[in-house]
């Protein structure tokens, strides 16, 4: 697979505003002073819930590079949900970006992670051997804000979230499966995408 890169300044689907998380940290509504760093955790946590079950929450476009195009036809895309190809450009045999016509790819999202292949009868481009000759541009996310994000994912951000800013200082024990507590991952184990 190749490399896969993403804006930052991602939208987050929880911050210092959410009511929720507001009562779980014991917080009023004028006690503001913390906000930023409420935000923060907000951050980091929707970071490493997105890293654990490899999804992405809000909508965002995001990059794929490779060095060619496979020779079985189907390039696996690496994130989900993916809800469009923006576009797919190569450098073709004689130096030149192209652009390839949408007519020439589907998207198959019936399997996780999404996939591109050539549409029926098409096949895929000679391009130049080198680095990131492939481009593809993909809008993965569940939606445009929270509302489109499962329930158990937001509050899954809520806890680990809440449990950054109870612990500023780390916490080590076995407790941990990957970068998430074991019973915050288990609550969100049935979103995971294996990859």
């Amino acid at each position: 697979m190749g490399t896969f890169s993403e804006p930052s300044g991602t939208a987050e689907p929880i911050d210092s505003a959410d009511a929720t998380l507001r009562q779980m940290l014991r917080l009023e509504d004028d006690e503001t002073h913390q906000n930023t760093l409420i935000d923060s955790l907000c951050a980091a946590a929707r970071a490493k819930v997105e890293a654990h079950i490899r999804q992405r929450l809000i909508a965002r476009d995001v990059t794929i590079t490779e060095d060619a195009f496979p020779c079985d036809g189907a390039i696996d895309l690496g994130v989900a949900p993916v809800s469009d190809i923006v576009s797919v450009t190569y450098i073709d045999a004689a130096g030149s970006e192209q652009t390839l016509p949408e007519s020439d790819y589907v998207l198959a999202v019936s399997q996780l992670p999404a996939r591109i292949r050539p549409a029926y009868g098409k096949t895929w481009p000679v391009v130049r051997a080198v680095p990131d000759a492939v481009t593809i541009t993909a809008t993965v996310g569940f939606g445009e804000d929270a509302s489109a994000v499962p329930a158990d994912i937001l509050h899954a951000i809520r806890l680990y979230a809440a449990r950054l800013y109870t612990y500023r200082e780390g916490v080590v024990n076995d407790d941990m499966q990957g970068d998430l507590p074991s019973s915050i991952a288990a609550m969100i184990s049935h979103h995971r995408v294996w990859i």
